[in-house]
């Protein structure tokens, strides 16, 4: 969150326009054990204090606290938000209880799948596995052995993917095996909503759509969730977005600094050695996902 906010901080300074509005974290997570994640986002609140801190004064930029229904009308910000009015009486976070009341029990009352629903969501994945395992370079995945477990099915609902050995082979039960490297723990609907739209992995990706507990170094060095997640979704990969839509593609790449310098530092990653060419800061998984605040905040000059 830190690091979002001194970005957000840094490209608004560079821009130096008349007002900034942060827009994107207009949401709460309302699952038991998510809604830790609400309490950890930056304060919105508190941005306007951040940037001027972070600027030390040094621009004249309006930052704009703006929620639902807000608007503009030449260059004036309008006011028409509840929430303005809400946040003045309780922190909002206090409010999510009473207003998703319906919402959590629904949460906390799943409709469970029967067993032949069940069957068929995990038919459908291994077909899906099947299909889509080459887009793992095959020194990572003969390397990889991971479980699924659907949350909203009862017994038999854990479906474990080992490519390890010379053929790829599942097994079902009501307990992961041991030796798994990760354990990816989603709903029916998610899944299934992932695995039949182009786009659907995004509800896993972007939408905290899945729990992944991790239980090897190597799964965190060497990216097999970022490549067991994508085997759950019909992203296109590179080669096949460019052949999809060569014209699109190129131009997007041709515009793109970023995301050109990504492309060729995965053309020259050795898949035999998996040499990590990627971006030095935002390419080191190790620091994200096993080091301390204190070494992050180092890393990024936070």
């Amino acid at each position: 969150e830190l690091f979002f906010i001194t970005n957000f901080c840094k490209i608004v300074s560079g821009l130096n326009p008349k007002m900034a509005v942060p827009f994107a974290t207009d949401f709460v997570l309302l699952d038991d054990n998510q809604r830790w994640i609400n309490k950890v986002k930056f304060p919105r609140e508190k941005i306007k204090e951040f940037y001027n801190s972070f600027t030390k004064g040094s621009t004249e930029v309006e930052i704009i606290e703006a929620y639902s229904n807000d608007y503009f009308v030449d260059n004036k910000f309008i006011q028409t938000s509840i929430y303005h009015q809400k946040k003045l009486e309780s922190n909002l976070l206090d409010t999510i209880d009473a207003e998703y009341k319906t919402e959590i029990e629904a949460k906390r009352n799943p409709t469970y799948l029967t067993k032949d629903e069940s069957k068929l969501v995990i038919e459908k994945i291994k077909q899906h596995i099947l299909d889509k395992q080459y887009i793992i370079p095959e020194p990572v995945r003969k390397r990889i052995k991971f479980s699924l477990k659907i949350i909203d099915a009862k017994n038999d609902n854990i479906l474990t993917t080992s490519f390890r050995g010379t053929n790829i082979s599942f097994t079902v039960s009501d307990l992961p095996d041991e030796d798994i490297d990760l354990l990816i723990e989603i709903r029916s609907k998610t899944l299934v909503y992932a695995l039949d739209n182009e786009w659907g992995g995004d509800a896993i990706i972007i939408g905290y759509g899945a729990e992944i507990f991790i239980y090897s170094e190597d799964s965190v060095k060497f990216e097999y969730e970022n490549y067991c997640v994508r085997l759950l979704s019909r992203y296109p990969n590179t080669k096949e977005y460019l052949k999809k839509e060569p014209w699109r593609a190129i131009k997007y790449l041709l515009a793109d600094d970023v995301k050109r310098n990504n492309l060729i530092n995965k053309a020259l990653r050795n898949p035999d050695k998996m040499v990590d060419y990627s971006d030095p800061i935002l390419g080191k998984r190790d620091l994200w996902l096993n080091k301390s605040k204190c070494d992050i905040c180092k890393a990024c000059n936070i």
